[in-house]
Parts: C-alpha cells; structure tokens; sequence
C-alpha cells in the first residue's frame, strides 16, 4: 500500500497540497512519484509569480521519459525546493517530506474545495490496489 498524508489534498492521484501555517507545499505523491521511477532531472516555475490551475508547474525528467506536471491550484510560488531542484531524486526517496516542489500563498480556497480529501486519496488507493 503506498503512503500518504492524513492532513493534505490530493490532485488525480499525482500531486499533494498540504496546508503549513498561511503557505501551502506542493508535492508529487508516493504513488506519483512510482510512475516516475527515477527522476533525474526537474525544471521548476519561477518564484514571485502567480499561476492559475492547470498552468504547467514542472518538466520531470527521468532516463526513459520527459513528463509535465500541472498546478493542482491557483496561487503565487513564494518558494521552490532548491534541494529537489540540485537533487530531484529526493522526490522518489522521500516525497512527503525532504521531496515538496514548490511554497505557495494566496492560493483560490475554490480550487482546494475541488481537491480529494485524504479519505477520499486512500479510498482510491484502496480500490486501485485491489485490481
């Protein structure tokens, strides 16, 4: 069973936004980050810029493909993760920790309400394992 956080949003099984004081992290999930395998290299937005849903968030590269991943919310980045930028394996070593993408404030509470809860992420965990 892949892991997940109890008190963060999930986005199409792919992206976690969790709530940390008046920011928001973004990250790839356990289960994301297993369709990536090895994640050799990540281009990343441009801090002090505002994007909306769906605007590209990410290039994730590994040794056999080149994947694009989108903004799961509308919101300013005020801060990428220079660590997974330098080293992005640690998306795959530790995505709910050391692994987030990017800090994100002002972020459209209607675009949250569209996200799944953690029961409904384990819910799909629980089905889509069970296949």
């Amino acid at each position: 069973m892949k892991s997940y956080l109890e008190n963060a949003f999930y986005h199409e099984g792919e992206l976690w936004v969790q709530p940390e004081g008046d920011y928001f992290l973004v990250g790839v999930t356990d289960f994301g980050q297993e369709f990536f395998r090895d994640i050799q290299k990540i281009e990343l937005p441009k801090v002090d810029t505002f994007y909306k849903k769906e605007d590209l968030l990410a290039v994730i590269e590994t040794d056999k493909v080149s994947t694009e991943i989108h903004f799961p919310i509308s919101g300013k980045v005020v801060e990428i993760n220079s660590e997974v930028a330098a080293h992005p394996n640690l998306i795959n070593q530790f995505p709910f920790t050391k692994g987030w993408i990017i800090k994100m404030k002002e972020v459209s509470v209607k675009d949250l309400k569209k996200l799944e809860s953690a029961e409904e992420y384990q819910a799909f965990l629980d089905t889509f394992f069970k296949k």
